[in-house]
């Protein structure tokens, strides 16, 4: 886990405050780019409730049960970059390439996805979507 230094939350801005953890739950401290962030890493830590906690309610078993939740089988991903693709408010799309590994296949020949996020009032970003639609 990594903590970032203080900093505000535009979304072009890469710091966040020093009490947030990447890879942790998501926090209304984060721009749409550092939930991306710390969604990978959680991915990479294999921790399941903290991935699964970086998408919205209803998208949490439709897009966040890989491998029927044995994540031994998840790949892990290097090379993370993400950057805003199309921000507004309370929507955006993140960008984010990658060198994948291991996995059971479906994200091995992947080098990128869109990151789809959705920002309620007061709340965090959280995912709705990703893929490379």
């Amino acid at each position: 886990m990594i903590a970032l230094g203080a900093g505000g939350c535009s979304p072009t801005e890469s710091s966040a405050p020093t009490t947030t953890v990447l890879g942790q739950t998501p926090s209304t401290r984060l721009t749409a780019v550092q939930e991306a962030e710390s969604w990978f890493k959680a991915i990479n830590a294999k921790n399941q409730g903290a991935a699964q906690a970086h998408y919205e309610a209803d998208q949490r078993y439709n897009i966040g049960n890989w491998d029927r939740g044995d994540v031994s089988m998840w790949p892990s991903f290097t090379n993370v970059h993400c950057r805003p693709f199309r921000h507004q408010a309370r929507e955006a799309v993140v960008y984010c390439s990658f060198k994948s590994h291991g996995g059971d296949g479906s994200a091995s020949a992947d080098t990128f996805w869109n990151v789809e996020l959705h920002r309620t009032a007061g709340g965090p970003w959280l995912i709705t979507n990703y893929g490379q639609g």
